[in-house]
């Protein structure tokens, strides 16, 4: 069963005629397939669009609004913009992959292509992996769907993120010696990550928090290119307030835990937060 955020809206998965199935959205029931993922159901916020994965013998098939997408042999990632007007598709057909965003194709790679994420604005990025034919080393890059190619790292640990206002993308990658650091639109932001692998981003893209490895057993928190008091600890990235204005986290030294609230500093002296 799917449900959209707002809970006015249903989907599910029934069958099975004949060994096939099918999706009913809302009580309407959708055509047959020979399969469909039901993990992959999914709303838009609003509950006014809708897609799955189908499988129609040996291909696989994003379908949006009852609508079948590209057909793959194997369909590697599926997105829906937030309002469904843009939708990104990519996976393997025969021995290449192909993405698609709004049903044109706008890559063809020997390189295998995950984690697809498009923006309101139409933006679209994905991640490929493959193998450098320079060095012979394995490397990970973001792709967009205007043709640029991104950096090569040796890994990249997250899906890509856009904002939703100024679509800016966001990801972590690691560079060689395992530093990891925060990329927003090609740049690596400073200090590094260290072995890191979370940040926040407020959805208008004005405000960043993550945890920097300045020393070691040192960690300070990063708000907005600012790096924050020393901590041996530090569990979270920052959270912001509804206007991104207020930030909070918690953090550890030695044995005492505290509060930073705005950069202020606050002990409770009551153990683990």
């Amino acid at each position: 069963i799917g449900l959209s955020e707002d809970l006015r809206h249903v989907a599910w998965v029934e069958g099975e005629k004949e060994g096939k199935k099918r999706v009913v959205v809302n009580g309407v029931p959708g055509k047959w397939y020979d399969d469909i993922k039901g993990y992959a159901l999914r709303f838009t916020p609003k509950g006014e669009n809708f897609r799955f994965e189908a499988q129609l013998g040996d291909k696989e098939i994003p379908v949006f609004n009852g609508a079948d997408g590209p057909i793959f042999d194997d369909l590697e990632f599926v997105d829906m913009s937030a309002s469904g007007n843009h939708v990104l598709a990519g996976g393997k057909t025969g021995s290449l992959y192909q993405v698609y965003l709004d049903g044109k194709q706008v890559r063809e790679t020997s390189v295998p292509v995950r984690d697809g994420v498009v923006a309101e604005t139409g933006k679209a990025a994905w991640i490929e992996r493959g193998q450098d034919p320079q060095t012979g080393g394995e490397f990970a890059m973001v792709v967009t769907a205007d043709g640029s190619e991104g950096q090569k790292y040796p890994a990249i640990h997250s899906s890509p993120r856009f904002t939703q206002n100024r679509a800016e993308l966001y990801y972590i990658a690691e560079k060689e010696g395992g530093d990891r650091f925060l990329v927003r639109d090609g740049e690596e932001l400073k200090p590094t990550m260290g072995y890191g692998y979370k940040f926040t981003v407020t959805p208008d893209g004005t405000h960043y928090a993550y945890i920097a490895h300045v020393g070691e057993n040192v960690r300070s928190m990063v708000i907005n290119g600012q790096v924050g008091p020393g901590f041996s600890d530090i569990w979270d990235p920052a959270i912001f307030s509804a206007d991104g204005q207020r930030n909070i986290y918690s953090a550890k030294k030695e044995k005492e835990s505290f509060l930073v609230v705005d950069g202020q500093i606050f002990s409770h002296g009551f153990g683990a937060l």
